[in-house]
């Protein structure tokens, strides 16, 4: 990160006058040729004094510095890093407010048990890092945040430790269930043609769709893995999975798949826990620096924004 200096030079008074001083915030906004330098402000010892303690300078550092710059007639002093409203504007637009929404969707799937969990490739489909929830070029300000505010990178790493987490439990349960014997026989018991007649398909393409043969256990270890519930008609499969789904979820009460099963609800909460966490912290940080930098959520009506 560039250093931040105040720099301080003391002018020369004419016969009568009060000494002046020129105050030039380095790096606050950039430089004179990318055309957003800070201009230099000419203030009187108490102005230059206020805006020092204003920036949280100590007051026994104060007086040393103006005591120098009126000796020597020129100081610098480091202050601590600052944002402006251009920063928060673009953190809101594509860091904050793009994460929020992704996050909360993200609770609700937690919430239901609902990982999103696909086989092939192994991935959760829906539930991702923090950082794969934004527009490439938004990382950068992803990482901007994170390097200025440490409380809030802490919280994005425990999401992201939990999202790792919860995609390790959800491929070893998957794979348990196709490893095990108990669940592969009571799929094919339902795959014979009477059964299959009963649920009104006409074959097993009805129930694994394009996939080939070979994965029709995992697809069903996938239904279970994410925790299916009853699915609506116009679903394929919601004839087969809704009349078997009990018995097929039944399954994770087995001894060798019961471990890896609670590994993934307790994998499952502690992603909740984050989540909500990062949540909170987002929503803090952001109305935090609107009322600092008088920057709004969104820019816009609401009128203008519905229309």
């Amino acid at each position: 990160m560039f250093p931040r200096f105040l720099h301080i030079v003391k002018s020369n008074p004419g016969p009568g006058e009060r000494s002046r001083y020129a105050v030039c915030d380095a790096n606050r906004n950039g430089d004179a040729e990318s055309g957003f330098a800070q201009p230099t402000a000419v203030l009187s010892r108490e102005e230059a004094s206020q805006l020092l303690a204003w920036e949280g300078v100590p007051q026994t550092e104060i007086d040393r510095l103006l005591q120098k710059v009126d000796q020597e007639g020129s100081a610098s002093y480091p202050l601590k890093a600052r944002i402006g409203s251009r920063i928060v504007r673009a953190w809101f637009d594509a860091v904050i407010n793009p994460l929020i929404e992704s996050l909360e969707s993200e609770f609700a799937l937690a919430v239901k048990g609902n990982w999103t969990w696909r086989f092939r490739p192994p991935s959760l489909e829906l539930i991702r890092p923090a950082s794969r929830y934004l527009e490439r070029a938004a990382v950068a300000s992803l990482e901007q945040i994170c390097d200025l505010e440490p409380k809030t990178k802490a919280m994005i790493q425990s999401h992201d430790d939990s999202v790792g987490a919860l995609l390790n439990g959800a491929s070893s349960l998957h794979h348990a269930l196709t490893a095990s014997q108990s669940f592969t026989a009571l799929c094919e018991s339902f795959w014979d043609q009477s059964a299959l007649a009963a649920a009104g398909l006409r074959d097993i393409q009805g129930v694994i769709g394009a996939y080939p043969l070979e994965y029709r256990h995992d697809i069903i270890a996938q239904y279970v893995v994410n925790n299916v519930g009853e699915l609506p008609d116009y679903y394929t499969t919601s004839n087969f999975w809704n009349r078997h789904r009990a018995a097929l979820m039944g399954v994770l009460e087995k001894p060798e798949i019961h471990p890896h099963h609670q590994s993934l609800a307790q994998a499952g909460r502690h992603l909740e826990d984050a989540t909500q966490g990062l949540l909170r912290r987002l929503k803090d940080l952001r109305l935090e620096l609107s009322l600092e930098h008088d920057v709004p959520y969104v820019v816009g009506s609401p009128a203008s924004l519905v229309s």
